[in-house]
């Protein structure tokens, strides 16, 4: 894991985004293209990479068809320069990026994760990572982010018992893994999953008078109780169902369609007091 320092206004908004799989014919450039903008007209935008940005899948792979590949990008080395190439716009805004699954596949070949970090000249944050965001008056919070490996899912037939078991099984992957940050976020299982903090009532009184308060927590703590933190699964860019004529591994793994998109996080007068779930 790295650890890592960055430097933000008191105002910003950060990005929390991965998992392209550019060099997939299910890659979805337009949405991509649709993000980035956005983010390039956002002055005070911070962004955060969370792994897979190639396909990269070899040969001798059960998974691999060539077919599925963009016809411009079938090799590991032309899926990284297209990454490199689209992402140079707003380098300057690109707090980290990690190291995914797919890229680690072929780690004993090449290291193609640490290699686009290097041509954006942006920090390279290893599988996961830990950020603290820090302005002149100091500390405003920290981010544990990581690739992820594990699968989080739900055969609930209720939508609404689904959604929660699906946060609550995103949250309990994260919460034991650090103590002291208040925005946690994974990738991996292209899902886009957001849970604020939960704020619960609880009475006191003055020795007069009967006072309701909810459970908050300081953002810089020491220690954040779990139940007080912010959780995420940053989505992905990547299609079920490329194009007519060609069926992926995810059709073939008969997968559920995932909403296209990213987080997108608020911090106003240095809180962070908005999550949003931005589908594309």
């Amino acid at each position: 894991m790295e650890l890592l320092m960055h430097a933000v206004p008191a105002n910003w908004d950060l990005y929390d985004m991965g998992d392209l799989h550019i060099g997939s014919s299910s890659f979805h450039e337009d949405a991509l293209l649709e993000a980035r903008e956005e983010i390039i007209e956002n002055k005070d935008a911070r962004v955060v990479l969370g792994g897979d940005l190639i396909e990269c899948i070899a040969v001798d792979d059960f998974r691999f068809q060539l077919e599925a590949l963009d016809p411009e990008a079938t090799t590991a080395g032309e899926q990284a320069r297209r990454v490199i190439e689209l992402f140079k716009p707003i380098k300057d805004k690109i707090v980290v990026s990690l190291e995914g699954n797919h890229e680690w596949k072929i780690r004993k070949h090449v290291k193609l994760a640490e290699h686009i970090c290097r041509e954006l000249g942006i920090p390279y944050g290893t599988f996961t990572c830990k950020i603290s965001y820090r302005d002149k008056n100091g500390l405003q919070f920290k981010h544990y982010t990581t690739h992820g490996f594990k699968s989080i899912s739900s055969t609930a037939a209720d939508p609404l018992t689904r959604d929660a078991n699906i946060k609550k099984q995103n949250k309990d992957k994260l919460k034991g893994k650090c103590a002291d940050a208040y925005l946690m976020t994974r990738h991996h299982n292209h899902k886009l999953v957001l849970s604020e903090p939960t704020r619960e009532l609880f009475l006191t009184d003055n020795g007069s008078k009967i006072k309701d308060n909810y459970t908050h927590a300081k953002q810089n703590a020491k220690y954040i109780p779990p139940d007080l933190r912010w959780y995420g699964c940053a989505g992905s860019f990547s299609r079920l169902y490329p194009h007519m004529g060609v069926s992926g591994y995810a059709e073939r793994w008969e997968l559920d369609p995932v909403e296209i998109g990213y987080l997108k996080f608020k911090i106003r007068d240095r809180k962070l007091v908005e999550g949003e779930r931005k589908v594309i």
